[in-house]
């Protein structure tokens, strides 16, 4: 709704921002990811299927954004393209949508995996239901975030 009352150089350094916002995000989400997961994995301590389970969150959670950096910076050659600097080159958007979409579907996997996944290995933790209750929440907290939305018009 706001982009027609801005100035195409105004644009273009938005595009060029927001390419480089999305390294940062990719990163910044596996490396919180997994410190919650190493702090997980330190209460299934003892319990095998649990930090296998939890291994593989990370994994899938380092190579999927590890992809997805790959991905974002092969989507144009020159890169510069993308934000208008260079008018030779060419860009493949499919690229840009499948790695989005296989990077939004790891993602939404390890979130609630993440989220459910205190409350299973406080279960037959002894403790007082209420202590176990309030724990359980305060870790599966992450299941209540919503992410902006950036088609979303004022």
């Amino acid at each position: 709704m706001y982009s027609r009352s801005l100035q195409f150089k105004v644009e273009l350094t938005a595009a060029k921002l927001f390419f480089i916002a999305e390294f940062f995000y990719a990163s910044g989400a596996a490396f919180i990811k997994c410190s919650i997961a190493i702090t997980l994995l330190r209460i299934a301590d003892s319990r095998r299927s649990f930090t296998w389970t939890i291994w593989v969150i990370m994994a899938a959670t380092g190579i999927s954004a590890i992809v997805f950096i790959a991905g974002i910076a092969n989507i144009c050659h020159p890169i510069t393209t993308l934000w208008g600097e260079t008018s030779t080159g060419s860009c493949n958007l499919k690229l840009n949508s499948d790695v989005s979409f296989f990077f939004s579907a790891i993602e939404i996997v390890t979130d609630f995996s993440l989220a459910i996944l205190p409350a299973v290995l406080l279960w037959n933790i002894q403790m007082k239901v209420r202590v176990k209750f309030s724990v359980a929440i305060i870790l599966g907290l992450g299941a209540l975030y919503v992410p902006p939305n950036s088609s979303f018009d004022l």
